[in-house]
């Protein structure tokens, strides 16, 4: 009979989710082919966070949103942490960061028959430049929008700023060759696609990171236990597969060194 009642008890607390596996919540933006709710396994920098995750035995339940509320929903602890992001000075004080989980670039796309051409932030200045909301353009960018050095046009997602350029509401629209060249095949004509330039030289490069609340009890060993995750990855090969996997062959057309 004891026994019969401990055996009960114990399927009680299995179907109650007591030996359930550990979950985090993820809050993020659409962000392809990275990032996005339609996309296989999320997108790549999703499975990189899904799998890291799992090798610690870790579940994560992704929340999208536009990418302004995702990271306020982190940053406010309502989730557990956002992704991924580059790293800024300011942020810090709210999260903790991980290890690098990928690079990214940003570079300047312009219409072709404009002969766009820059080396300093200085030759931008009277340009219309296009931005996406919440994104981070860097440093250096925020510094010359602080002098009245440069006039930023927010939209709210880059396929609007890539529609803004060709129909000439902007001037240069800097963003990731990787996720311009995904949402040009996606969502636009091969006319409309053969218009469109990326300048060689990059506005920035940098890391891309997960973000994990401070507000959140236990997310220093949570930041802890993904970064021995991603050291899995890496030794084990996935990280190179998963990264390669989406990165496109450069466009067949640059812009000239020195503009026409």
């Amino acid at each position: 009979m004891r026994r019969a009642a401990y055996c009960l008890c114990w399927l009680l607390l299995y179907s109650t989710g007591s030996f359930a596996q550990p979950s985090i919540i993820i809050s993020t933006g659409e962000w392809q082919p990275y990032i996005g709710a339609m996309l296989p396994f999320n997108g790549s920098a999703s499975r990189i966070i899904d799998e890291a995750y799992a090798s610690q035995q870790i579940h994560v339940d992704w929340g999208f949103y536009d990418w302004q509320r995702a990271f306020d929903l982190a940053r406010d602890g309502q989730s557990d942490g956002t992704a991924v992001w580059s790293y800024k000075t300011e942020w810090a004080a709210d999260f903790y960061y991980s290890a690098p989980i990928m690079r990214s670039g940003q570079f300047f796309y312009s219409l072709k028959d404009r002969g766009f051409d820059w080396q300093t932030l200085e030759d931008l200045k009277g340009l219309r430049i296009g931005v996406t909301t919440s994104y981070n353009y860097g440093e250096a960018m925020q510094q010359a929008v602080k002098a009245n050095l440069l006039s930023l046009h927010p939209a709210n997602s880059d396929t609007q700023n890539l529609r803004y350029l060709l129909n000439g509401k902007i001037d240069v629209f800097p963003i990731n060759p990787t996720v311009a060249e995904s949402l040009l095949n996606e969502h636009f004509s091969p006319e409309e696609r053969a218009r469109l330039i990326k300048h060689p030289k990059a506005l920035r490069s940098h890391t891309l990171h997960l973000l994990l609340s401070r507000k959140v009890i236990g997310n220093q060993q949570r930041l802890e236990q993904f970064n021995q995750g991603l050291k899995v990855l890496w030794q084990d090969g996935r990280m190179q597969r998963y990264l390669q996997s989406h990165e496109l062959p450069p466009r067949e057309q640059t812009t000239p060194a020195v503009a026409n």
